[in-house]
């Protein structure tokens, strides 16, 4: 895996999954990876996870649930915190799909699993419901042994960090049990395997993370060797890459519910915002006569923005972070200057006296109306700019 590097240390030109989910997985494997003095490639790869995730923030790419889970697996496996990553808090935003289930990019249980495995890792507090919609369907799964082990994973990881969660829930040993029986029972007897390299390296990590001796390790493992290309990497459908960072720990008997213990509990050190540059700022639009929320978002910008420079920095963006629509915008210049008569196609309108109102806050606080127009106000690191459609 290390061999498929790039001259940039990741492992891919235009996307961040692929070198998140290699240095996961390579990290997931030896805890050292990270902190070997003698070879700087792994800290350069993880510097290089770091740009190529700014980089799709900076151009407001929005990540779908699972990429979002894959990003906090990686942080915490690197001992870098997901809830301030540049600024950014990667839980709270994986947190926000939870109520879009089921929806695009979001749709199935497993990814509803490694959802849950995410904010479990990332120590985010879930409630009984979340855990009760992964346990209700223990022999049912719709997409067989991988769904069941990704279930399993998360929930032997609620189990072991969060279990004043599983407690209150009726039945959750038994069904537990039922998920790991499924799993053990698609074990072929004579080669080992639970399906494709994919599917038996998760039932692996599954079946580990659950303590469970219902099964044959060392065929599995037998037979993944024996599976392996003579490149070393692992895969049957084109996507060597994505299949051996499932494969790598599974050989090493890794799991993704077994974190490594940090040196100095989650280090902070190399995600801490840089002084100068560029800011964190969210953008919000509400049709507080509906009470439609229509647009959510995270910008970077360059320090000492105006508001009207930011908007014209989200024209055309989204869907995102709950949002529904894509952002537009429209203006009229006053003699005063230029202030919004329209956002994403809903106007102002005189005769029945509605009209956009300009609020903002710091984090924690509550909406305040902003002392001063789009040209003028200057929002600062964290604030929420919110335009608010009113009607007086």
């Amino acid at each position: 895996m290390e061999g498929q590097r790039n001259d940039r240390h990741g492992w891919h030109d235009s996307r961040s999954l692929p070198t998140v989910r290699a240095i996961l997985a390579l990290q997931m494997t030896d805890a050292s990876w990270l902190t070997d003095e003698l070879d700087l490639r792994p800290q350069l790869s993880s510097k290089q996870m770091h740009i190529e995730i700014l980089r799709d923030l900076l151009n407001s790419r929005k990540y779908s649930a699972g990429h979002l889970a894959f990003i906090i697996n990686a942080l915490v496996f690197s001992c870098h915190d997901p809830r301030d990553f540049y600024g950014v808090d990667f839980i709270e935003e994986l947190t926000a799909w939870l109520p879009q289930y089921p929806s695009s990019g979001f749709s199935n249980r497993f990814q509803y699993g490694l959802v849950t495995l995410a904010m479990c890792n990332g120590e985010e507090p879930l409630s009984t419901e979340n855990v009760t919609f992964l346990i209700d369907r223990p022999t049912a799964p719709t997409f067989g042994v991988d769904e069941a082990a990704m279930i399993l994973m998360a929930l032997s990881c609620v189990k072991e960090r969060q279990p004043d969660v599983v407690t209150g829930i009726e039945d959750f040993d038994a069904n537990f049990s039922q998920i790991v029986d499924y799993i053990s029972s698609r074990q072929n007897a004579s080669t080992g395997q639970f399906g494709n390299e994919h599917t038996t390296a998760l039932a692996m990590q599954a079946l580990t993370a659950a303590d469970s001796d219902e099964w044959n390790c060392a065929a599995a493992l037998d037979w993944l060797l024996s599976v392996r290309a003579s490149d070393g990497s692992f895969g049957q459908f084109g996507t060597p890459l994505f299949t051996s960072t499932e494969v790598l720990p599974a050989l090493n008997g890794k799991t993704y519910t077994k974190r490594h213990a940090c040196p100095n509990a989650i280090d902070k050190s190399s995600t801490e915002k840089p002084e100068v540059q560029h800011i964190t700022v969210k953008l919000s639009v509400v049709n507080a006569i509906t009470g439609d929320r229509m647009f959510a978002a995270k910008f970077y910008v360059p320090v000492n923005s105006t508001v009207i420079e930011i908007i014209r920095i989200a024209d055309g963006r989204g869907p995102r972070n709950g949002s529904t629509e894509v952002f537009t915008y429209e203006l009229k210049e006053y003699s005063f200057g230029n202030a919004v008569q329209g956002l994403l196609g809903l106007r102002q309108d005189i005769i029945l006296n509605r009209y956009w109102s300009l609020l903002i806050r710091a984090p924690g606080q509550d909406f305040t109306s902003a002392p001063v127009g789009i040209e003028s106000l200057i929002p600062k690191d964290g604030e929420e700019v919110q335009f608010r459609y009113t009607q007086y």
